[in-house]
């Protein structure tokens, strides 16, 4: 097949919507479907090749794509490890060994079903290598492909073609409607995602069937060409340089464009035409692969066990370093020395992992905190300060995956709702606290309090729980830091601290995010019900801070959960809770 230049312009489309969703995912944000172009450009492109032996298409494939992605994954990793401080590492690597082998979508798979992985799957998490998962899909795809190729050539070949006959003037009307609903890939405004995939697979494919003709200024504009030509090595360098630069300053987005121009020019005319033109045997070829692919083969193995890409800091630097990850809580740990004892096999949740814990004192009072990962992460706080007041006669805690205490969006927090109701049931409670970090459902804009759907959850919940217990107290909205806060602010503790102030949230946003579910917690009908509001302690001036200025350690961990330092911020807020649990709660 002819090279035509209307399909170069179509990818360069595509990457550039791609690019720009990556370094202004707030502005283009339906750009990632730039991947979703790519794929129906190499349907189309194999679908329209003459038929092959299954050998020789595996060898095309191998040699477009195969050599320039492992030339780019080792650079990547050395990058990583020049520029990337060790706490990214671990992630990184395990990344890497995916992408060497072409299954980075199956890890993001696995990762994404993990509540303390989910973070790692997606950009939020300074990942230089999952932009791999859709060559993984590719390549994937590639095994089955001569399959289905010969089975189709089992079937009359006129029964998939298709017959567009147009007078001129309404094939270029046509033609132009079909391309400029590409341009929904640059819309800032988020649309409907299922819908604009399918509108934009459509258009894509129709706009293939048309004969490249010299009649469209964008499809046959030699600037776009280029940058299609371009295009897949922009596509494996992009997000490795858009983590390495890491920063959002017009100066970073200025430098990733230029060094991507730079880079991938250099690749192209150095390294892909050289190998594509000058290696004519199909040996020398794989040879060459092989030794790229053995290369990155000892390239992991070094970086996981030489000390020579390990890092030094000055020694005032390297302790603020230490503290900070020493200052990490284990995740979703019983108790310590509790019993468990009545904790049933019906309320665990498969593979979930879940906290339980019950003690027994002397005293009167039946305590219980239920809720999410954010109940484990508080609890021993809460714990010790009612110690240093009085006793109980029962505190327990539980916390479920997805467990919000006071409603449910999806089947995993409804069974831990039904679950937490269990438990509460069984008791005679002094004192009910729901600790919970609240999901994006309960975020959303409403209007008539009386008519919307969370707040009647909310208040049939409560209604139940004050069956069984004499006073309720309940987590206010807490502001939304950014996952993996921690690593990110160490990163720039580094490298960039005139950027540290900008990991601090401004105090009017953050309380825009939680607006409406501040707003909800305010309808609730209970008497006896409190809302805790823990926001002002971790308040000053304009701004909701991650780290404490002085100290320079980080109150957030990776997760969104408060580290020791920033537990130790609500100590005080406690000590008083704990006070008027026994002195004003009878």
């Amino acid at each position: 097949m002819s090279r035509r230049i209307d399909i170069q312009c179509i990818r360069a489309l595509a990457i550039l919507a791609v690019l720009f969703y990556h370094l202004f995912p707030t502005i283009f944000e339906n750009g990632f479907l730039g991947v979703d172009v790519f794929f129906v450009l190499s349907g189309f492109l194999m679908s329209s090749s003459k038929p092959i032996n299954i050998l020789d298409f595996y060898y095309r494939r191998a040699r477009r794509i195969l050599p320039l992605y492992y030339l780019i994954l080792f650079l990547t990793t050395v990058a990583v490890q020049k520029f990337l401080i060790e706490v990214w590492w671990n992630n990184n690597h395990r990344y890497y060994l995916s992408s060497l082998l072409l299954v980075t979508n199956q890890l993001i798979i696995h990762d994404s079903g993990d509540y303390f992985l989910e973070f790692q799957a997606d950009g939020s998490s300074l990942n230089a290598f999952i932009h791999c998962w859709s060559l993984g899909v590719e390549m994937q795809f590639y095994l089955i492909v001569p399959f289905i190729f010969m089975g189709f050539a089992h079937l009359k070949s006129d029964f998939f073609e298709i017959h567009c006959i147009y007078y001129h003037d309404l094939h270029l009307s046509f033609k132009n409607i079909i391309l400029t609903c590409l341009f929904l890939m640059f819309l800032p405004i988020k649309m409907n995602v299922p819908t604009l995939r399918i509108l934009l697979t459509l258009c894509t494919g129709i706009l293939l069937t048309f004969d490249n003709q010299n009649d469209n200024i964008i499809l046959n504009n030699r600037i776009l060409s280029h940058i299609g030509d371009l295009s897949y090595i922009i596509y494996l360098i992009h997000w490795p340089l858009i983590i390495i630069i890491g920063s959002s300053t017009t100066k970073y987005f200025i430098s990733t464009i230029v060094l991507v121009i730079i880079i991938s020019s250099f690749l192209h005319y150095g390294f892909e035409k050289t190998y594509m033109t000058k290696i004519k045997s199909k040996l020398i070829f794989l040879g060459f692969l092989g030794l790229l692919i053995m290369s990155n083969g000892y390239l992991y193995k070094s970086v996981k066990t030489h000390e020579f890409w390990k890092h030094e800091y000055p020694e005032e630097l390297q302790e603020v370093i230490s503290t900070n990850l020493d200052n990490l809580i284990s995740r979703w740990k019983p108790l310590q020395k509790c019993d468990v004892s009545d904790f049933e096999d019906s309320y665990k949740l498969g593979d979930h992992t879940i906290g339980y814990c019950k003690y027994f004192g002397n005293g009167t009072k039946n305590i219980m905190v239920v809720g999410n990962s954010y109940t484990a992460n508080f609890v021993n706080t809460i714990k010790d300060a009612i110690d240093e007041v009085g006793t109980y006669s029962v505190f327990q805690y539980a916390s479920f995956p997805s467990s919000y205490g006071i409603y449910s969006d999806n089947p995993l927090s409804n069974l831990s709702l039904s679950i937490t109701h269990k438990l509460i049931s069984k008791e005679k409670l002094d004192i009910l606290m729901i600790i919970s970090r609240y999901s994006e459902s309960v975020k959303t804009p409403f209007y008539y309090s009386e008519n919307d759907k969370w707040i009647q959850e909310f208040n049939k919940n409560i209604e139940i729980y004050e069956k069984y217990t004499k006073h309720i107290f309940i987590l206010g909205a807490f502001p939304l830091y950014a996952p993996y806060s921690m690593n990110a602010f160490i990163q720039n503790l580094i490298y960039k601290p005139e950027h540290l102030e900008s990991f601090n949230l401004k105090r009017y946003d953050a309380d825009i995010e939680m607006k409406y579910i501040r707003k909800r917690l305010s309808n609730i009908k209970c008497k006896s019900c409190q809302i805790i509001d823990l926001s002002p302690m971790i308040a000053t001036d304009e701004k909701y801070l991650l780290f404490d200025r002085k100290t320079m350690l980080s109150y957030i961990d990776n997760s969104i959960h408060l580290t020791k330092p920033g537990l130790k911020l609500f100590e005080p807020y406690f000590a008083n809770f704990a006070n008027d649990i026994f002195n004003k709660h009878d």
